[in-house]
């Protein structure tokens, strides 16, 4: 019999969540009489104690424990799966400049970062894989229908950004397209944000679009809501405990020298460095739509925030008395 595949498991629980009634065998019972297709279209009803295993075993220990059990020949050769290499092809591509790459460079690269391992997945298996599930393809161009199964298995362990052309509006008599970027959950479809910049009105009719239709609809491919997939893994969420710099975790960074006088350059503005770091690297990190304040790091330790540069203050005489001279009067 062919297993069940964690992603069928989840849009069961899913529906578990989201039938109604007073208790959790209840939902059971009805969702035991439903038919969930899998990922090749095939048809599976499940047994009502099948379900209740997988939702005590989500609730004990998460997405991890949906996995299917290790057959008793662990430890021995055995086919590897298609989301092992399609994992570590997706750490390394990174590295490669565009079109720069064949396989057997993929497949070096993935053994030296420690991605994928040779007893794991011989270099015949990568290749077969690679070529079966044309996983060196983008998913945005590849027609593989297999390829979907490769999304992350828990909810925020990779957002993806995309933009998009939106609709024509008139700005000084000129009509001009607008873009939407977005970001979406990978393993649940859910659209976290997206936004028009300027628009606001533009954003408000975005906003109900998304949070009462796209994200509240069944999705073709999980065949489950997105935001009753997300609400999966809620438990999994940790949430960074309040604290003076949690806006600066979103800061742009980048590397300056800061010159003898202590001072460097951002976008052609002069600033002071916080402490005596003449003549050292530094990295600076600011919020690119407001440079109001400049936070200057070190080897990793926050010095403080950089000030602008004041030249006529700088100029200034002292208002600060100088001392008075000694004097001694036992001159001969």
């Amino acid at each position: 019999m062919k297993r069940v595949s964690i992603y069928l498991k989840l849009r069961v629980l899913g529906a578990v969540e989201t039938t109604e009634g007073n208790t959790i065998k209840s939902r059971i019972r009805q969702v035991a009489k439903r038919t969930f297709h899998d990922e090749e279209g095939l048809p599976h009803v499940f047994k009502r104690s099948t379900i209740q295993t997988w939702y005590s075993l989500h609730q004990k220990g998460g997405v991890e424990m949906l996995d299917n059990h290790p057959r008793k020949d662990k430890g021995k050769q055995r086919k590897v799966s298609p989301e092992a290499p399609g994992e570590a092809i997706e750490q390394v591509l990174p590295e490669f400049r565009e079109d720069r790459y064949n396989k057997m460079m993929i497949y070096r690269r993935c053994i030296e970062r420690g991605t994928l391992s040779r007893q794991l997945c011989s270099r015949t298996s990568f290749f077969r894989l690679v070529k079966e599930y044309d996983l060196l393809t983008p998913p945005t161009k590849t027609q593989n229908k297999r390829r979907p199964a490769f999304s992350k298995r828990h909810a925020n362990e990779m957002w993806q950004l995309d933009t998009m052309y939106g609709p024509h509006i008139r700005i000084g008599g000129k009509v001009v397209p607008t873009k939407l970027i977005a970001f979406i959950d990978d393993a649940s479809r859910v659209i976290t944000h997206g936004e028009f910049f300027s628009l606001k009105k533009l954003n408000g009719q975005f906003r109900v679009r998304v949070e009462e239709e796209y994200n509240a609809a069944v999705h073709g491919t999980l065949q489950m809501k997105p935001v009753d997939r997300f609400a999966l893994d809620l438990k999994r969420i940790r949430f960074l405990e309040p604290m003076d710099f949690s806006e600066e975790l979103f800061f742009f960074e980048q590397e300056r020298c800061v010159r003898k006088d202590n001072t460097f350059q951002v976008r052609n503005i002069r600033y002071e460095a916080p402490r005596d770091l003449a003549g050292r690297k530094i990295q600076v990190r600011f919020n690119r739509a407001n440079l109001t304040r400049i936070v200057v790091f070190y080897k990793n330790e926050r010095m403080g925030e950089a000030t602008e540069l004041d030249f006529y203050a700088n100029d200034r005489a002292s208002t600060k008395p100088l001392p008075t001279p000694e004097v001694d009067y036992n001159l001969t």
